[in-house]
Formats: structure tokens, C-alpha cells, sequence
């Protein structure tokens, strides 16, 4: 699990490589968005997998920081292959997310930053 206070992770990804991931800032979010929008421009019915492609691309390239050298968003062609590096990095980045104050449903045990 991912502590407040780690902003990189490493993670083997099986038969890729070690690949080094920032913790996404809200900006961060922002940007992987867009990034996904420009590759979807001028597609206004998008399959589910040109969205799904799209929106692994444009997270991925935000948040990777260090990867294997033969791995290039750019120049890939399989589609698990992609899948499997944004799976390992969205598993960590979700092990992190607490529930906020906004999202406590009533019942829950009191956790996050400076609780337990």
C-alpha cells in the first residue's frame, strides 16, 4: 500500500519490465484527461476500446517517471500489454485513495491521514 508521504512507486509489470509511477496530483488527472480527449479528437463515438486506449494512454503518460527502454506509449501494439502496465500502476494508486469526510457513508470506521 502506498503511504501520504510516497509520491513515486516501483512496480515489476510480468514480462515488461520495472517501471517507476508518480502519484497522481489533481493536475496530473487534468492532463492524462486531455491527453486521452486529443487522441479521441474527432471521433464522436468512440468503441469502448479506442475510449479504453485512450484513457490508459493519456494516465500513462503522466504518471510514468521511469520505464523500461523498450516499452514507448508511442509505438506499442498490444493491447494487454498496455492493459497490463496501467493495471499494476491504477492497483497501487486505488490501494492509496481513502475515503474522504465527502464519502464516509455512515458505519465506516474513521481511517486516513492522521487516524489509527
Amino acid at each position: 500500500m502506498l503511504k501520504p508521504n510516497e509520491k513515486e512507486f516501483t512496480k515489476n509489470v510480468d514480462g515488461i519490465g520495472t517501471f517507476t509511477f508518480k502519484f497522481p496530483t489533481l493536475v496530473d488527472d487534468l492532463a492524462a484527461d486531455a491527453t486521452a480527449s486529443r487522441l479521441l479528437a474527432g471521433n464522436d463515438s468512440p468503441t469502448i476500446a479506442a475510449s479504453n486506449i485512450a484513457t490508459m494512454m493519456g494516465t500513462l503518460s503522466t504518471a510514468i517517471v521511469v520505464k523500461p527502454e523498450s516499452f514507448d506509449l508511442e509505438n506499442i501494439y498490444s493491447y494487454d500489454e498496455l492493459e497490463a502496465v496501467y493495471n499494476v500502476f491504477n492497483e497501487m494508486v486505488s490501494s492509496f485513495r481513502l475515503k474522504s469526510a465527502v464519502t464516509k457513508q455512515p458505519g465506516d470506521q474513521e481511517t486516513g491521514a492522521g487516524k489509527g
